[in-house]
């Protein structure tokens, strides 16, 4: 993915957020709108919120069930780290007991893995823009467990088709100016980093990432960005 070049702002996701909501009717409308909101203030890759086969005993996807108010935060419980259930692709799961424990097999080895281990739990102050919003939507009746029951390429074409545009002059094609889902990750990392003044062992720990790396790449800033810090210093 390519770099960030600073926090884009609260007020761009919200008008973002907005725009998808415009676009759609009824349910659907407020499925859009938070479906923006909850990939920014998780952080979240977009095949995690949205129903997809990690494995072929395990279906991800937001369910209601994993979102809930929990004193003054926001609660997202036990959410599947996509990542590390695309290891097991190359495993067969031997036993499974009450998803909480699996028995893989590969090359005649078998191990044990704790699910609880390959599952982010994270909290959001419901102070935070959109928290308010999404529990709203969770706490709507629906016929689907899922909060965002289609693939990521649908979620794909939701946001790029809110996003802003410019029209090549040369070609007359369309072209989109930078907002795709795994963008919000990008830009939750640097909030967290600017507003909140987190390091990077605490934005590895929230965001579940390995190394310090990770935190580096998705919290980076541009000269500009650096400028507002010193100034703010003075």
């Amino acid at each position: 993915m390519s770099q960030v070049d600073g926090f884009a702002g609260w007020k761009a996701i919200s008008d973002l957020a907005e725009k998808a909501e415009a676009t759609g009717d009824g349910q659907a409308s407020e499925q859009r709108r938070a479906l923006i909101e909850v990939l920014f203030e998780g952080g979240w890759r977009v095949s995690e919120v949205c129903r997809s086969t990690l494995h072929d005993d395990f279906v991800s996807g937001l369910k209601r069930e994993n979102i809930k108010e929990d004193g003054s935060f926001l609660k997202f419980d036990r959410v599947a780290i996509l990542k590390k259930f695309e290891r097991l692709q190359q495993y067969q799961v031997k036993t499974m007991k009450n998803d909480k424990v699996w028995w893989v097999t590969k090359y005649r080895k078998t191990k044990r893995v704790d699910i609880a281990n390959m599952q982010r739990t994270i909290l959001v102050p419901l102070s935070d823009r959109f928290a308010p919003h999404i529990l709203d939507y969770v706490s709507t009746p629906s016929k689907s467990e899922y909060l965002f029951p289609f693939s990521r390429q649908r979620a794909y074409k939701l946001i790029t088709a809110v996003g802003p545009t410019a029209t090549d002059p040369k070609t007359g094609k369309v072209l989109e100016l930078g907002w795709f889902p795994h963008r919000f990750r990008a830009e939750r990392a640097i909030q967290l980093a600017v507003e909140e003044k987190w390091n990077s062992l605490q934005l590895m720990k929230w965001f579940s990432w390995a190394t310090e790396d990770q935190a580096a790449h998705y919290a980076s800033f541009n000269v500009e960005e650096q400028k507002k810090w010193f100034r703010s210093a003075g």
